[in-house]
């Protein structure tokens, strides 16, 4: 392959956090998310199945059910964060998520934006990681750059993928 490939895109702040609900879900955050929710499940089923017969009393206790609510509430909290951060963020900074060009070649992975370039070289980044609507560029093993696939054409995703797939880099394609 010859040349470089040239996407623009632009995100909005529900794009910003999909994207960023999608890195922690493909990073290795997931791990010690679902540690916390297997110990807090844990937690809540020996006290509702009480084995040991541990406070046999018949009065319902309201911190048995504080599992549940922490299971309920700690996801809705991060939802609205990363969506109330993801709207600060792209009203701070709109030059970084709206008309910025992302540049493949098969040396280097450049970003372009109003007043800012950055340049990746392909052995600098830990992985790239494609999904059903984006492709995640990690940096490193807990941020990404994601690009949206929607808002580009077939041909450049093909032409993408295929010089990734060229790289000697982590990858999972599909």
């Amino acid at each position: 392959m010859s040349g470089e490939i040239v996407i623009n895109q632009s995100l909005d702040a529900d794009q910003i956090v999909k994207a960023n609900v999608l890195v922690i879900i493909t990073s290795k955050l997931k791990y010690f998310i679902f540690l916390i929710a297997f110990v807090v499940i844990f937690n809540f089923t020996m006290n509702i199945i009480n084995p040991y017969n541990i406070n046999n009393n018949s009065q319902i206790d309201l911190k048995e059910f504080l599992p549940i609510l922490i299971i309920i509430l700690v996801p809705y909290f991060i939802w609205n964060s990363l969506k109330k951060s993801a709207r600060k963020a792209h009203s701070d900074k709109r030059r970084f998520f709206e008309n910025v060009n992302y540049v493949f070649n098969m040396n280097e992975f450049k970003i372009e934006g109003e007043n800012f370039k950055n340049v990746y070289n392909w052995n600098e980044l830990k992985k790239v990681k494609e999904t059903k609507n984006w492709f995640l560029i990690y940096t490193n093993e807990y941020q990404a750059i994601a690009l949206d696939k929607n808002q580009q054409e077939k041909r450049k995703i093909e032409e993408i993928r295929s010089l990734i797939n060229s790289l000697n880099i982590q990858k999972s394609l599909k």
